[in-house]
């Protein structure tokens, strides 16, 4: 825990005191005061002492907090990683299309530059997402691909 100090108006965040969980955890019980240093100036002759009580209802309202952003975060990985596997899913689409073309529809293309031309519309159609339909060699159907 960090703990930090600022004036009322203006001025920043000073870090003060920190502790770790270990030190204060091991004799916390409900309403106790755990201690903190809140000077500033730690050579300074003014010194302040902090108290800060952590009562039961603060824990549980803690842990609901942090259950609650991470139910959120999950949420949010969850969308991302659909995303994701609609994108896989369309990417492995492509690649088979492409492969398809190369390996067993290569000899029908009139030309290499006219098989090239079609390979490069079909990984442009898939690298963009947009509407369109997908590009069709002139020289064959794309359902066969």
């Amino acid at each position: 825990m960090k703990i930090y100090r600022a004036p009322h108006v203006g001025g920043y965040w000073s870090e003060t005191d920190s502790i770790k969980p270990r030190e204060y955890i091991k004799d916390w019980t409900p309403g106790k005061k755990i201690a903190l240093d809140g000077t500033i100036d730690k050579y300074g002759e003014r010194h302040t002492l902090l108290g800060l009580e952590i009562g039961e209802d603060d824990v549980v309202s803690l842990l609901n907090k942090l259950i609650s952003n991470y139910k959120s975060e999950i949420r949010k990985i969850s969308k991302q990683l659909s995303i994701e596997k609609e994108n896989n899913k369309m990417l492995m689409g492509a690649f088979h299309k492409i492969d398809a073309l190369i390996s067993f529809h290569s000899a029908r293309a009139p030309s290499e530059t006219e098989l090239i031309e079609s390979l490069r519309g079909i990984a442009e159609y898939y690298s963009l997402e947009n509407d369109n339909k997908p590009p069709t060699p002139k020289w064959m159907k794309w359902r066969t691909l």
